[in-house]
């Protein structure tokens, strides 16, 4: 009890406006996927229409590429206290803010690049297995299992823009607060040198 109400009282402000983004932005996708899109029902819900976002080979290749590139740059922690950031209410440094901010940029970019050469790749793999008696229908599902890469690269840094600006943000206030508080003292030392 005395660690869950130490939790609840060190909670940010906004952990729970970064909970109800996730939460609202998945509802919002499955919404958007689960809908029929059709001329007679548009909107009309199929739950097994879910089945074609799923592509487990893309979105193992992009949390690999991820975690190797967290890995090579050594910002894996730092990646995960950045997540920490956002329900934790403490004092942060200007050094761990960077080091947080670098972390975001490193998975953004890592996801963003895994996600394009997934893409990539199963484009030239479909272009060379081409079989024009397949028709429209044949390439247009092979282009959408490549566009799966994408969509995932996306979600990723749905969950990622919200930190990186909260981090922006402390940042700025912290460098802005150890700014305000160093002017006084140069400010009253001139004035003792004056007199």
């Amino acid at each position: 009890w005395h660690e869950r109400s130490f939790s609840m009282k060190h909670l940010k402000d906004g952990a729970l406006s970064y909970l109800f983004y996730l939460v609202g932005t998945f509802i919002f996708l499955i919404a958007v996927m689960t809908l029929d899109g059709s001329i007679t029902s548009p909107f009309s819900i199929r739950l097994s229409n879910i089945l074609n976002y799923i592509d487990l080979g893309s979105l193992v290749f992009i949390l690999a590429f991820c975690l190797l590139a967290l890995a090579c740059t050594k910002t894996m922690r730092p990646l995960k206290d950045a997540f920490v950031f956002m329900f934790q209410e403490q004092d942060y440094t200007v050094q761990q803010l960077n080091e947080y901010l670098l972390s975001i940029k490193v998975a953004a970019f890592a996801a963003l690049t895994g996600g394009g050469m997934s893409f990539v790749v199963q484009i030239i793999k479909m272009l060379k297995s081409m079989d024009f008696d397949g028709g429209v229908s044949w390439a247009g599902f092979h282009i959408s299992i490549a566009m799966i890469s994408l969509a995932y690269s996306l979600v990723l840094l749905m969950i990622l823009m919200p930190i990186y600006v909260a981090l922006a943000q402390s940042l700025s206030r912290v460098k802005q607060r150890e700014k305000t508080q160093k002017v006084p003292v140069s400010h009253k030392n001139r004035k003792a040198g004056s007199i």
